[in-house]
């Protein structure tokens, strides 16, 4: 295919190609393909996340931006919409607006510590806070760690979404091999060579002129030949041969055996030139030339760039999609900020849940050390410091859930879509998005979906040709595939012609001249001359000129006489000749001279005696047989010179291996043939001397045909083969998109069913946190209370005892 970078291929397709299949090999080796059951777990929860897909309910019932928009807005202004999937948010500020407002100035302000009384808790009502503290703790501590669980599945949806991605660009760039796929770089390569190959001046058109040129003599003898039968037929089948007439006009009442023979001979012998093998070499160059010369060649280049120009975009919009990936190393980027930052919130989350727990738990066994009647300030100060620390992890935990929850709603939602995407949703959301589905391109674009990437789970060994999806509308409106107008119209029928040749050589004897339809029709003409074959219809049997020569057994049987002299034989039986006719009515009288061999006499014997009318009968047929042979009414057809004057192929001889002179043809290569009128002298010689002629144009073709045999079948062949056949031969079967639909699907699963479910799951970790801490800093808030009312109630009858013993 070459390697130096063209038109259609520069020198970053190359790089990025190379660098995709190193970071190929590198990240794809670990991964294994997700199950199903793992995969609809993940669907389920990107559902529930994205509100059942509301961006696709959206896109379906919008028709423009401004319903877009409006549609939008009505869906995240909904009551319960927000209370679901903006809730951690809302709940963030009312509950940062209540600590503020209720809860802060507790803390260090007695008077807004309302209802104080001694709360002698006993060791169970201590064991039981202790109990729920551990027990929320420890949801706490899952849930927290949970967040990793998804930081990790993210991170490695990153890494899926970076070996996807690469996959995708090695795979659109150098191709695949299962399922098999030819790459758009070589395939651009392929049509730069053939671009190239076609250009008027290259190489390839240069000698293919030449072998064009050099096998010019093919067609000009298969022409001979063929033509030569043609002009035979055409006289053949004039109504005036076939039935001649007198110079008035009126039938001469007899009819051209011979016509009937020949024709009936000529048939399987054009038969057979058809599907001669030099037939076959004709037809090869003669569709060669015809699809690689003049406007054809202009509309095959036309097609070639045709197609290139939107691989050639198609590459673009990939290298644009998915190079920034594999070029500027984003996912390894993002996964570092993931590892680094993310991970350290993860983390800090974890251990602030941790530690609330711990402080929790240590305020409770401040609080049971305190026995009846004691004094101790650890206790209440401990969940003092729990709660309010507690509050501040609560808004912080709600204020990152909510953001992150909020932000995967549309994350989830364009997942799903992603996931479900068929033709039909295409054109669902088609009017949305502002994509034009109609016509061609739009039939071209739902069908490139339906059979390139909604595949999976359908039918997932599917591997369909792209160019049976690419579509060409012709000027007079038909449609045309890809493959019908560079294949089917060009490649295909270049191919046939070629098979052919095959198939004839593969029949036996190659030669015409051999050929037993052949050597039939040069046969009867050998065997029969026109004049001789030139007989009265069946109803001058009962013509009232004619019928009365039945009366006499010796004139009777010249109803069957030909307007030759002599007798002849067909199919078995004699056909009288003139000469027969006149001795026989010799008889009946003197006989009279005349320019022709058929002689009337003059009758002698009474008038009205059968013998009598007998003889006036054939003399009313010799003169039929008279007019025949002088008119000048038969139609004769031969090939004319550039000059106008006739020309015949008795002449034509050979001057060097396939250069022939004195063969008709004119000076722009062209076989001209005129009528005129003849008599049936003429008529006969000029059908006999087909013989000879058709003869020397059969010889002619056989050597002709051994002469540029391995031209054609080796030499051109080989050199469109080489620069045309071969390569469309592989486009047509390496274009292919089944695997666009496997990466694509594995594209999904990394970045949706890994990475955004990780996101998800880090989102719902965090807002659980959040309300399990809500109860944690209950529990504590009403221990600390408990403990400080009791203290500060202890402490201030301790005062006052002490008051009363200084008094």
């Amino acid at each position: 295919l070459g390697t130096a970078a063209g038109q259609f291929v520069v020198d970053k397709d190359y790089a990025l190609a190379d660098k995709a299949d190193a970071i190929a090999l590198s990240t794809c080796q670990d991964f294994v393909v997700l199950d199903t059951a793992d995969k609809a777990a993940a669907k389920a929860d990107l559902t529930a996340a994205s509100g059942n897909n509301f961006l696709l309910e959206v896109l379906k019932n919008s028709g423009s931006d401004a319903a877009l928009g409006d549609l939008m807005m009505n869906q995240v202004s909904d009551p319960s919409f927000i209370l679901q999937k903006a809730g951690p948010l809302v709940a963030a500020f009312v509950f940062m607006g209540i600590y503020f407002l209720c809860c802060w100035w507790s803390a260090c302000c007695k008077c807004c510590r309302c209802c104080r009384r001694d709360c002698n808790c006993g060791r169970i009502c201590k064991m039981l806070f202790f109990i729920l503290l551990g027990a929320i703790g420890v949801g706490l501590t899952v849930a927290a760690f949970l967040a990793l669980r998804g930081l990790d599945a993210a991170q490695e949806g990153l890494e899926r979404t970076a070996c996807s991605s690469a996959q995708m660009v090695n795979a659109t760039l150098s191709g695949t091999q299962k399922p098999f796929f030819l790459g758009l770089i070589p395939v651009l390569e392929i049509f730069q060579d053939i671009a190239d190959s076609l250009k008027e001046d290259s190489a390839f058109i240069t000698e293919l002129k030449a072998l064009i040129q050099n096998t010019q003599k093919i067609s000009d003898a298969v022409r001979l030949v063929s033509q030569t039968m043609a002009l035979l037929n055409q006289m053949m089948l004039q109504a005036d041969n076939q039935v001649p007439k007198g110079t008035s006009g009126s039938s001469l009442l007899h009819e051209c055996k011979l016509c009937t023979k020949l024709s009936e001979a000529l048939t399987p012998a054009v038969a057979s030139i058809e599907s001669s093998v030099a037939a076959a070499l004709d037809a090869a160059r003669e569709e060669v030339d015809m699809q690689l010369s003049g406007e054809r060649l202009k509309e095959l280049q036309k097609n070639v760039n045709g197609f290139g120009g939107p691989v050639n975009e198609f590459k673009s919009s990939m290298h644009g999609m998915f190079g920034p990936f594999v070029e500027q190393d984003l996912m390894p980027q993002v996964k570092g900020e993931m590892e680094s930052k993310g991970r350290l919130g993860v983390t800090a989350l974890a251990l602030l849940a941790m530690l609330l727990t711990a402080f929790g738990l240590l305020s409770v066994f401040c609080w049971c050390r305190v026995g009846p009647g004691q004094q101790s300030a650890s206790a209440h100060r401990c969940a003092c410091c729990t709660w309010c620390f507690g509050c501040c992890y609560i808004w912080l935990a709600f204020i990152i859930g909510g953001i992150l929850t909020a932000a995967s709603v549309p994350m989830a939602s364009f997942c799903l879509i992603m996931d479900d995407l068929d033709g039909e949703m295409l054109k669902d959301i088609s009017r949305s998005l502002q994509l034009d589905l109609s016509g061609e391109e739009g039939d071209m674009a739902i069908s490139l979906v339906e059979q390139c990437i909604s595949v999976p789970g359908k039918n997932s060994s599917a591997n369909p040709a792209l160019l049976d999806i690419i579509t060409m509308t012709e000027t007079d409106g038909t449609k045309k595939t890809m493959r019908q107008k560079i294949i089917g119209d060009v490649t295909d029928r270049i191919n046939q012609q070629f098979d052919a040749i095959s198939a004839g050589m593969s029949g036996g004897d190659m030669s015409v001249a051999e050929n037993a339809n052949m050597k039939q029709l040069l046969q009867t003409l050998s065997d029969y001359r026109m004049d001789a074959m030139m007989t009265p219809e069946q109803s001058v049997v009962t013509n009232s000129q004619y019928k009365d020569m039945n009366a006499e057994t010796d004139l009777q049987k010249y109803f069957v006489s030909s307007a030759a002299c002599s007798d002849t034989t067909a199919d078995g039986s004699t056909i009288w000749g003139l000469d027969s006719f006149s001795t026989s009515l010799n008889s009946y009288g003197a006989q009279q001279s005349h320019s022709t061999c058929a002689k009337k006499v003059a009758c002698t014997g009474t008038a009205g005696t059968p013998a009598r009318l007998a003889c006036e009968a054939a003399n009313n047929l010799m003169e039929l047989k008279q007019s025949l042979n002088t008119v000048a009414t038969y139609k004769c057809r031969e090939f004319t010179n550039a000059d106008g004057t006739r020309c015949d192929l008795l002449a034509m001889n050979q001057v060097s291996p396939g250069s022939y002179e004195n063969d008709c043809f004119r000076p722009d290569g062209t076989l001209q043939a005129e009528d005129f009128d003849c008599t049936l002298e003429e008529f006969t010689l000029l059908v006999s001397s087909f013989s000879s002629q058709l003869q020397k144009a059969f010889v002619r073709l056989d050597n002709v045909t051994v002469l540029v045999l391995d031209t054609i079948t080796k030499d051109m062949k080989a050199l469109v083969g080489v620069h045309l056949l071969d390569k469309m031969a592989l486009v047509a079967s390496g274009v292919t998109c089944g695997f666009m639909a496997q990466q694509y699907s594995h594209f999904v699963d990394g970045f949706c069913f890994k990475g955004v479910w990780g996101f998800t799951a880090i989102a719902a970790s965090y807002v659980a946190c959040a309300v399990l801490t809500l109860f944690l800093v209950i529990l504590t808030y009403m221990m600390w209370r408990f403990a400080l009312d009791s203290y500060e109630l202890q402490r201030e009858a301790t005062d006052d005892e002490r008051l009363k013993d200084r008094e």
